[in-house]
């Protein structure tokens, strides 16, 4: 079941209906009719994939960075320290 909440959230993230930041975990319950817990992991496998960030106390933000914008940021280590240069970006082409 967390598996399917998790696909609605993503689907939700993607169409924008959560712009910046996901409901309390309470509001998801009541939305979607299950426990706290299924709701935490649900979150947990959308945060996995990278579209969400945690703040302790505050909630679940959605992230800036998303493919769906068809950029790519790198953040390896070796272009975060190179002093020459900054994180190299690209853009895909469809």
């Amino acid at each position: 079941m967390y598996r399917d909440i998790a696909t609605q959230l993503v689907t939700a993230i993607q169409n924008g209906l959560f712009v910046t930041k996901l409901p309390t975990e309470a509001a998801l319950m009541e939305r979607y009719q299950c426990s706290r817990n299924t709701i935490r992991k649900a979150i947990d496998l959308v945060y996995q994939q990278g579209l969400l960030r945690r703040v302790q106390g505050s909630g679940y933000y959605i992230t800036d960075i998303q493919l769906q914008h068809k950029t790519v940021v790198n953040l390896s280590a070796r272009s975060l320290f190179n002093s020459n240069s900054t994180p190299a970006t690209c853009s895909l082409r469809s």
